[in-house]
């Protein structure tokens, strides 16, 4: 796909009716890479404040955290606090 696509890019820019679509809902599909509509757009943002929200509020409580599903793209922000919050 991207061999196909990158002769057809302009200015630095993919022609907006090229950019590749979902076949199961027709959004628009993105490289998977930190960027910031990936990870750190408005909803991380609100997702991050809930977080912390949630561990200022158990501060000191016993608290069990599963990491399911968890890769090793981005640790820094599942892992590594967990392991650091863990570490007695």
């Amino acid at each position: 796909m991207v061999a196909e696509l990158l002769p057809k890019v302009k200015d630095h820019c993919l022609p907006t009716e090229l950019i590749p679509k979902s076949d199961i809902n027709g959004s628009e599909l993105i490289l998977w890479a930190r960027g910031p509509q990936f990870l750190e757009g408005k909803r991380y943002f609100e997702e991050h404040q809930k977080w912390n929200k949630f561990m200022a509020d158990h501060r000191g409580e016993k608290i069990l955290f599963l990491e399911m599903g968890v890769g090793r793209m981005t640790p820094m922000f599942i892992q590594e606090p967990f392991w650091e919050m863990t570490n007695i």
